[in-house]
């Protein structure tokens, strides 16, 4: 079975609103990556509370 290996780097971004809330962008590029493609990721997490 063939492993995959790979590193990422990039930048992430939080920001917290209205107190409680928060979003979290985040974009990375892959490098040294072996037994696969080589690409890039963009995430975001929205937080919000179940009540206030």
């Amino acid at each position: 079975m063939a492993r995959i290996c790979s590193l990422a780097i990039g930048p992430a971004a939080h920001l917290t609103f209205f107190e409680y809330a928060s979003i979290e962008v985040r974009w990375a590029k892959e490098f040294a990556v072996e037994n696969r493609p080589e690409g890039e990721m963009l995430w975001a997490k929205l937080s919000l509370p179940f009540t206030l």
